[in-house]
């Protein structure tokens, strides 16, 4: 099971909204209460497998195939660019109509490459753990052969 972070932000993509009167004004603030006309959307979302990805959400998500989908991905810890853009690929391939769609799409991808492809999932770096017994805030490590005493 996949856990999900999510972040939003606007992109810097324009909305045109005529004359300067009333009725201008008050089409501009509807597209900004309700969605439907207004900007396009970056969502950035991070799955525990360590990939995180900047979602794009055009301004007919989630009314449209196609209107959400994998802008930039990025892997933590050792994924493969190459994989990584394969999974972009037949991700958005799908045409899915929301971020849930295309993050579920995703985490199906993601199974995919480790089951057949053979791509084993980076693990999550384990830190060094204190010593039980009041320690004192002090991290036990073990020294190597070639250390001669120093750690």
């Amino acid at each position: 099971s996949s856990s999900l972070v999510v972040a939003s932000s606007s992109s810097s993509s324009s909305v045109g909204v005529g004359s300067s009167n009333s009725n201008s004004s008050n089409i501009g603030a509807n597209r900004l209460n309700y969605g439907h006309g207004g900007e396009d959307q970056e969502v950035v979302c991070s799955l525990n497998s360590g990939i995180t990805t900047v979602l794009h959400l055009t301004t007919d998500c989630p009314m449209l195939n196609g209107s959400a989908y994998i802008h930039q991905i990025v892997g933590v810890g050792g994924w493969d660019d190459m994989c990584l853009k394969r999974m972009k690929t037949r991700v958005n391939k799908k045409k899915s109509r929301g971020p849930l769609e295309v993050m579920d799409a995703l985490v199906e991808e993601i199974e995919r490459v480790e089951r057949e492809e053979g791509i084993t999932i980076p693990s999550t770096p384990v830190f060094p753990r204190r010593k039980r017994g009041g320690g004192g805030g002090i991290v036990v490590v073990d020294a190597c052969a070639d250390d001669e005493g120093e750690v």
